[in-house]
């Protein structure tokens, strides 16, 4: 696979915060937007529950990261070059059937939050969403439910 080594960041153990309970959610993080990736990382690194393992600019790059690090949960951003959003669910899916994926999204167009849901994805969230929802998608897909009941009645009220 060709992409640039600066494509993903991988968090090195002692980079990640060492006190983390044996049922933390693993984490790993695709969007376009370093800037985003970063913030999510912080915001994931944060919450003792969860395991941020890193990120990728890229979707392959994303792809080989779930590949080495085997998450419980990819957060997915919009707006990846060479594996867009939902075909990288799709891989995901297909390859990782135990791996879930959140995408967040600018507009939740119903088409495309339809076709997000058949290709695999958990969630479907606003990239306006909160901190405290986007935990809670994670938490819900961790706990394998399709996307529990109540984000996904959220996410289809916003359309």
């Amino acid at each position: 696979m060709d992409w640039l080594e600066d494509d993903y960041v991988e968090l090195e153990d002692d980079h990640r915060s060492a006190a983390r309970p044996a049922g933390a959610v693993r984490v790993v993080i695709a969007d376009h937007s370093r800037l985003a990736a970063e913030a999510l990382m912080f915001t994931f690194d944060s919450d003792p529950k969860l395991d941020a393992i890193g990120y990728a600019l890229d979707g392959w790059a994303a792809l080989e990261l779930v590949a080495s690090h085997e998450p419980d949960v990819v957060v997915v951003g919009e707006g990846l070059t060479g594996l867009e959003q939902v075909p990288l669910v799709e891989l995901v899916h297909e390859a990782f059937p135990s791996v879930c994926t959140i995408l967040l999204r600018g507009r939740l167009v119903p088409e495309e939050v339809r076709a997000a849901y058949a290709a695999g994805a958990h969630d479907c969230l606003p990239t306006s969403c909160s901190a405290d929802e986007l935990l809670h998608a994670i938490q819900a897909a961790r706990g394998r439910q399709l996307a529990s009941v109540r984000p996904r009645e959220k996410a289809h009220e916003r359309l």
